[in-house]
């Protein structure tokens, strides 16, 4: 029986959907994420809930334009943008139906990132939509910047991450002024950030 001691975390950030780099493109994109997600929700004990983060750049372009949202740089893409949202729904559909055979319940959210903030909207109304009927899926409706999710003295955090280094204080205080009375109490928080230009 699912566990009530235990909650499964998958956080899914800097997809680029699109993005087409030499012979690497949507459809290997698609081939990583789906092999990946079924290794990790494979491996994951079976918990009450399940809890499902896209944390932004699911998508590598936001419209039709393929231009960065802000810079407007061209984007190197290999299909057009609504093949692109069509995709990037059924692939989150198809891992939250596996997260389903290992949990009661899935929660998932989109974040925005920096290119797709449209495209974490879409996801969310798709989805809200597909998964209207089902209790067992909530698909998280507060905005598309920060995700925060409290488990019993726990508490879970995340940002696409596409803040300067000398700002992530300042996002740390965003989060404490926003979720202050779901942190009361907490005794361990973790924060999760994407958005990684290189490993230092």
């Amino acid at each position: 029986a699912p566990s009530k001691d235990l909650l499964n975390f998958v956080p899914l950030f800097d997809v680029h959907l699109s993005l087409r780099v030499g012979d690497y493109g949507t459809a290997e994109a698609v081939q990583r994420l789906t092999e990946g997600s079924e290794d990790i929700l494979s491996r994951l004990p079976a918990s009450e809930c399940t809890v499902i983060l896209n944390g932004g750049d699911f998508s590598h372009q936001d419209d039709p334009s393929n231009l960065t949202p802000k810079s407007k740089h061209p984007l190197p893409v290999d299909m057009e943008y609504d093949d692109t949202t069509d995709i990037a729904t059924d692939v989150t559909a198809a891992i939250i139906e596996r997260a389903l055979s290992v949990s009661d319940h899935v929660i998932y959210q989109p974040l925005r990132g920096n290119h797709d903030p449209n495209t974490a909207r879409i996801l969310r109304a798709a989805l809200r939509q597909r998964y209207r009927n089902e209790a067992r899926v909530e698909i998280k409706s507060e905005g598309i910047h920060f995700f925060a999710h409290r488990w019993g003295a726990n508490m879970l955090l995340a940002h696409h991450g596409d803040v300067k280094a000398n700002q992530h204080k300042d996002l740390a205080l965003n989060f404490a002024a926003r979720c202050r009375d779901d942190m009361a109490g907490i005794k361990c928080a973790a924060g999760v950030l994407g958005h990684l230009r290189s490993l230092r």
